[in-house]
C-alpha cells in the first residue's frame, strides 16, 4: 500500500510539474506575441485562437519561427497577418487533395451480360 501511495505521489508531481511548464510556454509564446503582434494582429490572433486553437497554434509558430530566423521587421500588423493567414491556407489547401475512385459498374464481362440476357 506505501508503494501505490509513492507511485501516485510521483505521478501527481509529475503531472504538477508539466502543468507548470505548459504554463511557462504559454507565458513566453504570449509575451512573444506582445513583442512580434501588434495590437490588432494580437486581437484577431486571439479570436482565431478562440474559434480554432490548434490554427492559432500553428500560425504562432510560423510567427515565432521568422522572428527567430530575422524575417519580421518590426510588429506585424493585422494586415500583414491577414496576408500570413491566407498563405497558410493556400498552403494548406495545395496540401489537401481529394482523390475520388469511382467503380464501374458495368465492365466489359458485364456488358456482354447484358447483351445475352438482352439480346
Amino acid at each position: 500500500q506505501g508503494y501505490n501511495q509513492e507511485a501516485m505521489q510521483k505521478q501527481v508531481e509529475k503531472a504538477q510539474a508539466q502543468r507548470e511548464q505548459q504554463e511557462q510556454m504559454n507565458e513566453a509564446k504570449s509575451s512573444a506575441m506582445k513583442q512580434i503582434l501588434s495590437d490588432e494582429a494580437r486581437e484577431r490572433l486571439s479570436n482565431i485562437s478562440t474559434a480554432n486553437p490548434e490554427r492559432a497554434a500553428v500560425i504562432e509558430n510560423i510567427l515565432i519561427g521568422n522572428a527567430r530566423a530575422g524575417r519580421l521587421q518590426g510588429k506585424v500588423s493585422d494586415e500583414q497577418l491577414i496576408e500570413l493567414i491566407d498563405q497558410f491556407d493556400e498552403k494548406k489547401r495545395e496540401e489537401t487533395t481529394i482523390t475520388f475512385k469511382r467503380k464501374n459498374l458495368i465492365d466489359s464481362d458485364d456488358s456482354e451480360d447484358l447483351d445475352e440476357m438482352f439480346g
